[in-house]
């Protein structure tokens, strides 16, 4: 219930009715193990923002 929701909400917002989930690591780095992993990914990788439990992270 909670993908379809977050994929609903999307949609509604950006005209998109779908989300792709890929490996998340930078090149030759291991996948992220952590939000502290996550976060620098972020500051590294074109990405918007990350949500992190409750947490919206933006640059």
């Amino acid at each position: 219930l909670l993908i379809y929701k977050l994929i609903k909400k999307f949609y509604k917002t950006y005209g998109i009715p779908c989300i792709i989930n890929t490996s998340f690591n930078n090149h030759e780095e291991p996948i992220v193990c952590s939000p502290s992993d996550a976060i620098n990914c972020l500051k590294k990788k074109n990405i918007d923002f990350l949500v992190i439990n409750n947490f919206l992270v933006t640059k």
